[in-house]
């Protein structure tokens, strides 16, 4: 019980940016002497401190003192995996990046964690300071996506071998985590994320968290089925979106190396074959989209690092639902930090709030 209060303290204190011991009584529902004692707790564990006197206070009386969050002063170790590469961060927990680096990825997380401490190693000014671990993976951790380990024993792995607390998650719901934590305008009761880069994967938030349903694929749009004759997925299914149109299956195909290499392109056939991966991902979208009824779509990923990319989309997206309107689908401004935003994310959810609605 206590644990759970002082989280949902700390959950006001992020949203509301500073509030008074009095307005946290009122906003949460406990008796003042109740949040004096989880607010001096939360002092001398150094999760919150005081910040002035409110400006509003008159008169004589006791002057309410304004207590904030110190988790731009906490740092957190982040690994985010994707099929291709690991990004290795270290951050404030409000995802504030202080180092970064991107490596390989080989397939096998015991790499990733070995990789890890190597990270660790070239930084040892910064390790004393570092008191969570936040994980994101491919699949979910139940999955064999995430090889001979599930999340459970990847925790585990990550925990001795650093000896600090780790939580571990998909990727693409982490950054959903990530937009409901830092963003907060992109969210509405029904958004539909989608993200096109080296994979491809998509999460429904509804009703104040991810919609994961008993096997944990609810509107996974990289695993619909969209060429039966394809090739065999990770998954173990065949043809399904990921293996259509991921970043690595068009530069493959297009016998490009890079994503600005093809876009510069004048060869009809390099253009013909980006429209078409365009085409195949805005139907998967927009029907995935037409189910769920969803108010917003949110994008990101590589791929929509590239305005020109994120304009075809949309234009074939409002091509096949006239219904459709523009401004619900939208580029999530947390792109271009998406490695570094969503393990904070991860971690400030399991060890100090819950990002969940009321």
């Amino acid at each position: 019980m206590k644990a759970d209060n002082q989280r949902l303290l700390l959950r006001l204190l992020h949203e509301k940016g500073t509030l008074s011991r009095k307005e946290l009584s009122v906003r949460s529902g406990l008796t003042p002497a109740a949040v004096s004692k989880l607010t001096a707790s939360l002092i001398a564990d150094g999760y919150v401190k005081e910040c002035g006197v409110s400006e509003s206070h008159i008169g004589a009386g006791r002057k309410e003192v304004r207590l904030q969050t110190t988790l731009e002063d906490i740092l957190l170790l982040g690994v985010y995996v994707e099929l291709n590469a690991v990004t290795f961060s270290v951050s404030t927990m409000e995802g504030k990046a202080i180092d970064q680096v991107q490596r390989s990825f080989s397939g096998e997380y015991d790499a990733v964690v070995s990789q890890t401490m190597e990270f660790l190693e070239e930084r040892r000014d910064l390790r004393p300071k570092i008191r969570h671990i936040g994980v994101c993976v491919l699949g979910d951790g139940n999955e064999n996506c995430i090889g001979p380990m599930g999340a459970a024993a990847l925790q585990s792995a990550f925990e001795s071998r650093f000896g600090l607390p780790t939580a571990v998650e998909n990727n693409v719901k982490a950054f959903v985590l990530a937009e409901r934590c830092f963003g907060h305008k992109l969210l509405s009761n029904r958004t539909l994320f989608f993200k096109w880069g080296p994979g491809v994967g998509s999460a429904l938030y509804a009703g104040g968290s991810v919609v994961s349903g008993d096997a944990g694929n609810v509107a996974e749009i990289g695993h619909y089925i969209v060429d039966p004759g394809g090739k065999k997925c990770r998954c173990g299914r065949y043809g399904c979106l990921e293996t259509v149109c991921a970043q690595s299956v068009l530069l493959e195909e297009s016998h490009e190396k890079t994503l600005e290499k093809l876009l510069e392109s004048d060869a009809p056939e390099t253009k013909n074959l980006l429209d078409q991966k365009i085409n195949t991902v805005s139907i998967a979208l927009t029907n995935t989209s037409t189910i769920f009824s969803t108010k917003h779509i949110v994008l990101f990923g590589s791929m929509f690092r590239y305005p020109a990319i994120v304009e075809k989309l949309k234009k074939q997206m409002l091509r096949y639902n006239q219904n459709l309107a523009e401004e619900k689908i939208v580029l999530s401004g947390l792109n271009d930090r998406i490695g570094v935003v969503s393990p904070a994310a991860v971690c400030a959810e399991r060890f100090f709030f819950s990002l969940q609605e009321e």
